[in-house]
């Protein structure tokens, strides 16, 4: 019995981009751009994911927050007619320290440590599901 073949990143139904992002959350907007206008075949995220620290989580609510006249992706979304991946605020992690605090900022090596902690979680959640393709983003941070 053979394998079947692999889907290809495009094509999977859930498609994520797990971004890290702070006090420029255009670099999430430019990235889902990227993905779709600039590959060939266009990667459409499905769902948006972000990191952030208690610091950055305000400026991410300022720039995708509920209202979607301002909302950066339903913009995106309108602009260049593809459609709006799914965010809501359960779709901001926040990096917490060893003792399950979240940090205001990383500033130091133990933060630094959290981080790379709370991305390699994430990463291991959304892989575990064979229907999902993942894009990681560590530009933002």
């Amino acid at each position: 019995m053979s394998e079947p073949t692999p889907l290809a990143p495009h094509q999977y139904p859930r498609r994520i981009l797990l971004a890290l992002a702070a006090k420029s959350p255009q670099i999430v907007t430019e990235t889902l751009y990227a993905l779709a206008q600039l590959t060939d075949p266009p990667w459409l995220a499905t769902e948006v994911h972000l990191i952030t620290t208690l610091y950055g989580q305000d400026y991410i609510k300022a720039a995708f927050g509920d209202d979607p006249a301002h909302n950066k992706f339903h913009q995106l979304s309108r602009d260049y007619g593809f459609p709006c991946p799914q965010f809501a605020s359960h779709h901001i992690h926040l990096i917490r320290d060893a003792k399950g605090q979240p940090l205001n900022d990383i500033l130091n090596e133990p933060d630094n440590y959290a981080t790379a902690n709370s991305i390699t979680q994430l990463v291991r959640h959304f892989t575990q599901d064979p229907n999902t393709s993942l894009h990681v983003s560590l530009s933002g941070g």
